[in-house]
């Protein structure tokens, strides 16, 4: 059922008028707020709402289902409470349906339409100031292309976001939410590695862009070339998979891929995916995914391990959660994580076993 805006007159008796205010009221966990455009006046980020009339024939609003629809306008603040509300309901899902994760406390997630590749989780507001510093903010804001660095010193001293969500782009819901799981990934892994860690991933993001106006190249995590390029392998080889086998959790074969026979889930997508960058086997990201999951799983796609010459994938049933469990401050490699991994490891998995998905990645 489809609810939208309608004439007040016309609905006096049996009408409620509903603000949406898109906030986590039970464990503040997360607070969504808006920011549009480039305007001075928008700088203290009022809370994403949009107001509703919704009509009923009797006198029980329990089990009523507000459905928000996406908007053809991507600038619309029709579009942006649509992505407001995916980003919110991606959220509970990550922690409440699809992983035994804890947050880190309460959140702030800023929506924006200043720039379509601009998904992140630096933490800025979970970092003290004394740990990151307003030239760090703008070295990091460079590397995912805003444009004006004022409006970067805005998010840092007015509202100091940790999660940014774009929307006005062309992403369908399934797409969106992959993005929402893979920042959450991030904001649990900022639980476990603590702020000094985060720092210096998030300094490491900055070094890369510099890096990248020298070289020409266009890779926002590097190519494994520059120092502590084993932050972006953990960080982001954790969370590309995580996305995309929690979206396969909650769309299952109902999404937005097309393609050929053993691409019909996010799931098996993961499977497929072996390196963030082929060219220079940099980030694992199909390593992560092979600790989780059997040989040969899903049974019509072959394991990401064994598309590696050489690959051997004997391991199964390392979930995302005991993976995380093996990070701690003092991983800053994959062979750290290993070694912290085998040590943690609490199924039936043999060390030799690990050791070969490992080294069957270069590890």
């Amino acid at each position: 059922m489809v609810f939208s805006a309608c004439d007040k007159e016309a609905f006096m008796d049996d009408e409620a008028l509903v603000i949406i205010v898109f906030k986590d009221r039970v464990s503040d966990r997360a607070v969504i707020r808006s920011f549009r455009g480039v305007r001075a006046w928008n700088a203290f980020l009022e809370a994403v709402d949009f107001t509703w009339y919704l009509t009923r024939d009797n006198k029980e609003w329990n089990d009523l289902c507000l459905r928000i629809e996406d908007d053809t306008d991507n600038t619309s603040l029709r579009e942006q409470t649509f992505v407001a509300a995916t980003t919110s309901n991606g959220i509970h899902e990550f922690y409440d349906d699809h992983s035994s994760f804890s947050s880190p406390g309460r959140i702030h997630v800023l929506i924006h339409n200043l720039d379509d590749s601009g998904n992140a989780a630096p933490m800025f507001r979970m970092m003290d100031r004394e740990v990151l510093s307003i030239s760090d903010v703008v070295e990091f804001g460079f590397a995912f292309q805003n444009p004006i660095t004022g409006i970067l010193y805005t998010y840092w001293e007015v509202s100091k976001p940790d999660v940014f969500i774009s929307f006005g782009d062309s992403d369908p819901s399934d797409e969106k939410k992959k993005t929402v799981y893979h920042e959450m990934a991030h904001v649990v892994q900022f639980g476990h590695l603590g702020q000094d860690w985060w720092r210096d991933y998030v300094l490491y993001i900055g070094r890369v862009f510099v890096d990248n106006l020298v070289t020409g190249q266009d890779n926002l995590y590097g190519d494994g070339s520059l120092s502590d390029s084993g932050l972006a392998e953990i960080a982001e080889g954790l969370a590309f998979p995580i996305g995309e086998y929690m979206t396969g959790q909650q769309y299952g074969v109902n999404h937005s891929i097309s393609g050929s026979t053993g691409r019909n889930s996010w799931a098996e997508r993961a499977e497929f995916i072996n390196f963030h960058l082929a060219s220079t086997n940099f980030i694992p990201r199909g390593m992560f995914y092979d600790l989780l999951d059997g040989p040969g799983f899903p049974t019509n796609v072959r394991s990401s391990v064994e598309t590696i010459p050489g690959g051997v994938d004997l391991v199964q049933g390392i979930s995302f959660e005991e993976q995380y469990d093996a990070l701690n401050p003092s991983v800053r490699t994959i062979d750290q994580f290993k070694a912290r991994l085998i040590q943690v490891n609490s199924t039936s998995n043999s060390t030799v076993n690990i050791e070969n998905v490992f080294s069957s990645y270069g590890h």
